[in-house]
């Protein structure tokens, strides 16, 4: 509903779509609606029809005024013979309203629990968040209600200061001070809000969703109110949602507190079976027990104490002070001075917002760089006056003193675990069998600790946040699911572990011969992308390169043991020309065809968390040492079959592949790689895939392995910026093999429909069947055309675009193997009908000599080599517009659309001159009329094998085609048929008669 009145306000030439309004006492939205409305917040004012009257501000205060009584003032909202204009406002800024329009709480039909998660994870997407409306209908707050805004505001404390009340449905006239009781209804109402929220500054807006009403003076009213509204957006400071915390609500504690139990219940279990060991072994055990459980204790606190640093210890703003001054029409004869004032504090203050509206400030001091602010201000003569004022420090102001603590704490706790260790390095050192009996009850000590240490914590960082609701984890009371949640995600581990070094692996989260993610987890990197280099104490720094390291030790045995020394550092260092920071969102999904054959289940919530991303610039499939199976081969070949335009961004990663098979005389075992990377190359239809080889031992201590590790890493994540992202909300899907199949059921059902109803027409006799027959066929023909027409401008919109597609890819990447060659190399795109629109180039390791063409030419071409003992990359894609790709096709379709609709006109004519005279059987074969633009226009989607996301996104998201379903074509026929009700109204209208 509000998103439908803001859209009116931004354009009023928008037509209102009535499905979307709710009730007084429901919210109508089952799901996450996205939108953008662009405005610069006009003022609505009234005109009378009076060629000499000016326009004038519409002013609840002046209205009532002008009206004592309240019948007067009625008539005054009614009134008919008066025009309404936008008039610009002071600040003619323009600006961009992204609205995420979400089900309400606890009243969509008892499904919280499952909205929450689509919630959130619509504002996560959103980056930062700066208003949160509330729309509050008629009916009374019932304890379900009450319950619900507790729940979510305790939860997301953050969300307070950027939250306001809608209260819908409320008729103007209650304004008037004659409605008293009316009025003072509302005003408890407002009351308990407040009290609900702990805030007595809440924003209250009142709104009449009469959004049929033809009265001027009452849209005006709602026009500026909803000005009001958008205008506390700007004037919030966002919340910026990867930095959020949430707190746990009492049932994620519950629950999470009986997995803490069951955790520790283990680790007393552990410890009585080493206390169980007697003699001299026995206490060997337990001392070595006791020490290495106690580095696990220290350890995990010393985590948790950086973790609160981290999160606290920034600059991001907290706000210290707010005030409002609200004064209305209901103080319309009081024009005084009043006072706002921040005492002096031990904060600075850094940030200082004022949102106003015809109010007068006089005098101001302090404020931004003190610790103190005050004005003196008062409201305008007979006019709605409201103020608003929120003063900011930083974060780490606010929490100093607890900063200050724990950095203490820590200094103290790294003392002391650096001394144990060395006492238990010591120990160890003499009694090494007996480090071995231990060493898997340590291994779960140290897991264990870990997680009753993240699961006691309050407070969720956004990313653990979003992982649990992906996985449902607390939608049942299944503490197994969270355990999992807290133990899971594998190969974005070495990522994160590259990006930050400091970053301590989970070994849980890593997979074995198939993968560990059961759910879409989401997580950020940020990164500039260094290199690794092994650092001399004499000679500086060098770049760990294989090809280098292979020159040096020809053979197998030397070479690994250069990968297993660990005598020397390594370090990670900027790479040439100091890159800028990047942040790389990286998006985990369960593995195509080895989740336990779950594969048509998880398509929906992997697409689902692709489209909310946006964009894609990188797409990376995992594989390991075993041989791909047929059905694997199947997964690869289906997936891209039905996402082409993800075929320039795929990437794949073959895991658990140890670098010594890399030197030339292990020839045999690279040998067999070389076959799965040619099978690779021949699922995906080309020769062109970037395939790497990775070691994922994430328990290596060995400098050298470590550092290729972190190099290939970058060399993968280099690949994003490259790539030219894939558009989420642009990108068709084509049909797989099974939805052609049971698509075409359905159409041969449809036809079936079709030809039954044209023998019904053929067994009517005499002349009243030949104008039946004769009535069916003109409007059946219109309907062909009409849907022809159709289906030709979806084709033109979709592809007479600026979108850039690829139309040259070429790949060189000459490695070690090659060391004693360094010669020139050619790449080369002759001469075409398109001209480059973009050139994308990535590089190392390579010089290029020559260049022609490119960017606005219709060739390219260069001239390169490889520098001496390095491994060489360069990668080129030349692009151009899809309108200029698809330029033959687009032309015939528009050739055809204006042969179409001289066709169509003529064929109007000739319908409507026959009918005229034929009222009655036009009558009498509307039913079938109808039933014929349905039918003819659901084969014809159905015949297309390009979806749109959307469409796409509605038949997942309806199961359509799992083959879990009972009846697959059921749900794709009421699917596609509220497509068309929804999107295509216009083609189910009733023919004119």
């Amino acid at each position: 509903m509000r998103e439908e009145l803001v859209k009116k306000y931004a354009d009023p030439d928008y037509t209102i779509d009535l499905s979307n309004i709710g009730s007084s006492v429901k919210s109508c939205t089952k799901d996450i609606v996205r939108s953008t409305v662009h405005t610069d917040l006009p003022i609505s004012k009234v005109v009378k029809n009076d060629p000499e009257s000016s326009p004038i501000t519409i002013n609840l205060g002046s209205l009532i005024s002008d009206s004592p009584n309240v019948d007067d003032f009625d008539d005054v909202l009614n009134q008919r013979n008066i025009a309404i204009v936008q008039a610009p406002s002071k600040s003619s800024k323009q600006y961009q309203f992204n609205l995420i329009d979400t089900p309400g709480l606890n009243d969509t039909r008892g499904k919280d629990e499952k909205h929450i998660a689509s919630i959130y994870k619509a504002s996560r997407y959103a980056e930062c968040i700066h208003l949160v409306l509330l729309a509050i209908g008629n009916g009374p707050f019932s304890p379900g209600f009450q319950a619900a805004i507790k729940c979510y505001f305790d939860m997301f404390p953050e969300f307070h200061g950027i939250v306001a009340f809608v209260h819908t449905h409320f008729d103007y006239k209650n304004f008037h001070p004659g409605r008293e009781e009316a009025f003072s209804h509302h005003i408890v109402k407002k009351g308990t809000l407040n009290d609900m929220m702990r805030r007595d500054t809440c924003h209250h807006l009142e709104i009449d969703c009469d959004v049929k009403s033809t009265r001027p003076i009452r849209i005006g009213i709602t026009q500026n109110i909803i000005r009001r509204i958008l205008s506390l957006a700007p004037f919030n400071q966002p919340v910026t949602m990867k930095r959020v915390l949430i707190l746990k609500s009492p049932k994620m504690r519950v629950i999470d507190n009986i997995l803490v139990d069951k955790l520790k219940a283990i680790l007393d279990a552990q410890r009585k079976a080493v206390d169980f060991k007697d003699g001299a072994q026995g206490a060997v055990l337990r001392k070595l027990y006791e020490m290495e459980t106690h580095l696990n204790s220290l350890r995990s606190e010393e985590y948790e104490l950086e973790e609160y640093i981290k999160e606290h210890d920034t600059d991001d703003l907290v706000m210290i002070y707010e005030s409002r001054f609200d004064e209305s029409w209901r103080a319309l004869h009081l024009k005084k001075d009043h006072c706002m004032d921040f005492q002096n504090q031990e904060h600075i203050i850094r940030k200082k917002d004022i949102l106003r509206e015809n109010v007068e400030i006089s005098k101001e001091q302090g404020g931004e760089g003190h610790n103190y602010w005050n004005i003196v201000y008062k409201r305008h003569r007979y006019e709605d006056g409201s103020l608003h004022v929120k003063l900011y420090t930083t974060r780490s102001s606010i929490y100093s003193k607890q900063i200050s603590e724990r950095r203490s704490r820590l200094a103290q706790l790294r003392s002391d675990r650096q001394e144990i260790e060395r006492e238990h390095s010591q120990y160890s050192s003499n009694h090494q069998s007996e480090q071995a009996d231990i060493r898997k009850l340590v291994e779960l000590n140290a897991l264990y600790t870990g997680l009753i240490s993240r699961l006691s914590r309050e407070r969720l960082p956004s990313e653990v946040f979003q992982q649990l609701i992906d996985a449902n984890a607390y939608a049942s009371e299944n503490s197994e699911i969270v355990e999992k949640v807290y133990r899971g995600i594998k190969f974005q581990e070495t990522v994160k572990k590259y990006a930050d070094p400091n970053y301590v692996i989970n070994p849980n989260n890593i997979g074995g011969s198939v993968s560990c993610t059961k759910n879409v987890i989401h997580s950020t990197v940020h990164t500039s992308l260094p290199i690794a280099k092994t650092i001399q104490d004499s000679s500086g720094s060098t770049t760990i390169n294989l090809g280098s390291l292979i020159n040096n030790s020809p053979d197998v045995d030397d070479f690994e043991d250069v990968l297993d020394k660990k005598d020397i550092k390594t370090d990670l260092v900027p790479s040439p020309g100091s890159p800028e920071q990047y942040q790389f969102n990286l998006i985990d999904t369960p593995g195509l065809n080895d989740t336990r054959g779950r594969d048509e289940e998880h398509i929906g919530s992997i697409y689902k968390a692709l489209r909310e991303a946006g964009y894609i610039h990188l797409v990376l499939i995992t594989t390991r040492k075993s041989a791909f199976t047929p059905s694997f081969r199947a997964a690869i070949k289906y997936y891209f079959d039905m996402f082409p335009e993800f075929h320039g961004t795929v990437a794949f990663v073959h895991t658990h592949f140890d670098y010594k098979d890399l030197h030339p005389k292990r020839d045999t075992v690279f040998s067999d790689f070389t076959k799965k990377k040619d099978t690779l190359n021949e699922m995906m239809g080309e020769t062109l895939a970037r395939i790497f080889e990775i070691d994922c031992d994430i328990k290596s201590t060995k400098p050298v392995r470590i550092g290729i590790t972190q190099n290939i890493i970058r060399k993968i994540l280099s690949l994003a910026p490259f790539n030219q992202p894939v558009t989420m909300n642009r990108t068709l899907v084509l049909k797989s093999p099974r939805m052609k199949d049971i698509d075409n059921v359905l159409i041969d059902r449809y036809k079936a429909i079709l030809d039954a109803q044209r023998a019904t027409l053929d067994s009517k006799d005499g002349t009243y069947g030949n104008t039946l027959r004769k009535l069916y066929e003109m409007e059946t023909r219109l309907n062909s055309l009409r849907s022809e027409e159709r289906d030709l401008e979806e084709y033109v919109k979709e592809y007479d675009t600026d979108d850039l597609v690829m139309i040259y890819e070429s790949k060189f990447d000459e490695s070690w193997r090659f060391f004693q060659f360094n010669e020139d190399h050619r790449m080369e795109f002759p001469c075409q009908e398109h001209i480059i629109n973009k050139k994308n180039v990535f590089s190392e390791n390579v010089e290029i000599s020559k260049e022609q063409g490119g960017e606005g030419h219709s060739y390219w071409s260069i001239v390169y080599k490889r520098h001496s003992y390095d491994d060489g990359i360069l990668y080129a894609k030349l692009y151009t517009t899809r309108s200029s790709t698809y330029s033959n096709q687009i032309s015939e379709c528009k050739s055809r659309l204006v042969q179409l609709n001289s066709d169509l006109l003529k064929a109007e004519q000739e319908r409507s001159q026959y009918s005229y005279e034929r009222r009655p059987e036009m009558v009498d074969i509307r039913k079938l009329v109808e039933e014929n633009i349905l039918y003819t226009r659901l084969i014809s989607r159905l015949l297309n094998e390009r979806l749109s996301p959307e469409m796409f996104q509605q038949l997942i998201d309806a199961k359509a085609y799992t083959r879990s379903s009972p009846d697959n074509t059921k749900i794709v026929d009421r699917v596609y048929r509220d497509i068309l009700q929804n999107d295509e109204a216009e083609l189910l209208e009733r023919p004119a008669v």
